[in-house]
């Protein structure tokens, strides 16, 4: 592949309804193609006929509908496995989006003239806008008040381009980022990946980026809150951004293991997207993980393919990426489908629906910091995860569930405040205060974002207020507000059950903090532990500090080998105290067999 670098050029597409096809001349002979690669092909016609920087006819054209024999399970499989070379080595990448509608010249439009206008640093992080740029995106009435209708409407159309299907599918994310140039072609109108990139990083990072001198606080406030609200869809290229670093420029072995992690944990995450053969959804992204250890083979069952690409992640040591995404909870494929029917509880199932555990690298230690050196990680053998770990705990009850019928987050607090007021928890402070570290997982969003977190932190003050409105929080939340409202807190002269003001404030965060919790089952454990799964656990599941897993991992036993329920939280342990209190009181190391 490497002679024919830049004598060719690729297509990307959706290939779009099997069942609908047209006919084209390929060297002499008939070829059925589907409808939307026919009106791909008319689409860059025009577009060569009309601007002769996109004149590519003298260059042969890569289309994989035309160049691999689809129905020949042996050559797919080979030609998979030069997708890299393919997209990488090409002079330019034309992706089609589909033919335009009533908005998608304009917003392609908009998008050129932004990045004309703009101003990026050398990190790329930050974005000068010029005076000249204001009409871009601002309009004023006839009166000399702002357009609003004029902001939400080019957002609402950019939102409706990146919600289009092309940026739904497997491929066409590596077929995004391995290319060193990119036009998206959407109707008769093309601009260059560049162009959206860079829109994205200012939209998607506003509140980070300078302000215009042409725009007052005011008026930069409304638009940042606008983007956040508007555009939905754009913030899926976020990963696209992060897979083109990653694709960069190799340096030594330890950057290409750093690499080959990003790659797999990106895979994992870009799974979601929808693939035909879900085969594809490891398949699709090795341009991007470079996983050498999986030979695409469209012959081999999906469990297969699935357990291949979990074994590889163990193998990188990202246990805990690989437990969080897989359990007992996973749900099958029905019978009828080409999904996996049944696979190891420590597999992810890329093909669910599944919810992990908002688990965020580099807060949490559970495992210590060398407790478990001597013995080693996890391992595997065929269907069997093999990992050394530490028991502490089991679960005895589930206190919220949000699946089961009848559940009510409002109701679940309302019983927590009046059951937990001034009691103490298990390792000390309030169980008040244990359970908000719990419910927010000890503060995470504190050390991500700290006005989120302060949000969050005024929306459980005010469901205590709801059923506790002459509750005193000097003694047991106080400590949780660090100097959230402190300036405006007063014990002396102030009582929060009766002041409007702080009450009304506190209403604004609410939805967000109950929207983030409904997502979660809570439970508590023998020894009087509160934790947080995405997974609902049994009454006797038992709790795990594993090797190499920076999580608690909640496991259910059969016999005499368990099966994976999932990462939990729990409050007391996540740096590393049930590790030292192992080591003190001389606790064995168990060999676990995980199916």
């Amino acid at each position: 592949m490497d002679e024919k670098k830049g004598l060719y050029f690729s297509l990307s597409y959706v290939w779009g309804d099997p069942g609908k096809g047209e006919n084209i001349i390929v060297n002499d002979d008939m070829f059925t193609i589907t409808k939307n690669l026919a009106e791909f092909l008319r689409g860059l016609y025009r577009l060569q006929e009309r601007d002769p920087k996109y004149a590519f006819d003298t260059l042969p054209v890569w289309a994989d509908a035309i160049c691999i024999n689809q129905s020949d399970l042996e050559e797919r499989s080979s030609q998979v496995q030069l997708m890299q070379a393919i997209y990488t080595h090409s002079q330019c990448t034309i992706a089609w989006l589909g033919p335009q509608d009533s908005s998608s010249g304009s917003t392609i439009q908009f998008l050129q003239n932004f990045t004309k206008s703009a101003s990026m640093s050398k990190d790329g992080k930050r974005i000068w806008l010029p005076r000249d740029s204001s009409d871009i995106f601002i309009r004023r009435t006839s009166n000399g008040t702002m357009d609003f209708q004029y902001m939400k409407q080019w957002m609402r159309s950019i939102d409706l381009l990146f919600e289009r299907e092309y940026w739904q599918r497997t491929w066409t994310f590596q077929e995004m980022v391995l290319p060193q140039e990119v036009i998206v072609l959407c109707g008769d109108d093309a601009c260059s990946i560049t162009d959206i990139l860079t829109f994205h990083s200012w939209a998607y990072n506003i509140k980070s980026q300078p302000r215009p001198n042409f725009i007052d606080e005011t008026l930069w406030d409304i638009i940042a809150v606008r983007c956040g609200l508007e555009l939905q869809n754009i913030r899926k290229l976020s990963t696209i951004l992060i897979a083109k670093e990653i694709k960069g420029p190799q340096g030594d072995k330890d950057d290409l293991i750093r690499r080959r992690e990003t790659g797999w944990q990106m895979s994992l995450l870009e799974s979601r997207r929808r693939a035909t053969n879900p085969r594809d959804k490891v398949y699709g992204f090795l341009g991007i993980s470079e996983l050498q250890s999986i030979i695409p083979d469209y012959s081999k069952s999906v469990e297969k393919v699935f357990r291949e690409f979990a074994v590889a992640g163990i193998e990188l040591h990202l246990t805990r990426w690989v437990l969080n995404n897989s359990g007992v909870s996973s749900k099958k494929v029905p019978e009828n489908t080409d999904g996996p029917k049944e696979i190891p509880s420590w597999v992810p199932d890329l093909e669910s629906s599944r919810i992990p555990l908002s688990a965020f690298d580099n807060i949490f230690r559970a495992s210590g910091d060398s407790f478990f050196d001597e013995v080693g990680g996890a391992t595997t053998r065929d269907d069997t995860l093999i990992c050394p770990a530490l028991k502490f705990d089991e679960i005895t009850s589930v206190l919220y569930d949000r699946e089961e019928e009848g559940s009510n987050l409002e109701d679940f607090f309302r019983k927590l405040f009046s059951d937990n007021k001034g009691k103490d928890y298990t390792t000390g402070n309030s169980r008040l205060q244990a359970l908000f570290k719990v419910l927010m997982m000890d503060c995470v969003g504190d050390a991500l974002n700290p006005k989120l977190f302060q949000k969050y932190v005024g929306a459980f003050m005010f469901q205590v207020l709801r059923y506790e409105p002459k509750a005193s929080f000097q003694k047991e939340l106080m400590p949780l507000m660090a100097d959230f409202y402190r300036s405006e807190w007063n014990s002396t002269h102030r009582e929060w059950g009766n002041d409007h003001y702080y009450y009304s404030r506190l209403y604004m965060d609410n939805a967000t903090l109950m929207e983030r919790f409904r997502s979660m089952v809570i439970f508590e454990t023998k020894n009087g532990y509160l934790g947080r799964s995405a997974s609902r656990p049994n009454p006797g599941d038992q709790v795990y500090i594993m090797s190499g897993c920076d999580y608690p991992v909640l496991l259910r036993r059969y016999d005499a080998h368990f099966t994976n329920v999932g990462l939990c939280f729990v409050k007391g342990i996540m740096y590393g105290e049930a590790v030292q209190t192992a080591i003190d009181k001389k606790r064995s190391i168990e060999t676990l067999e995980i199916q």
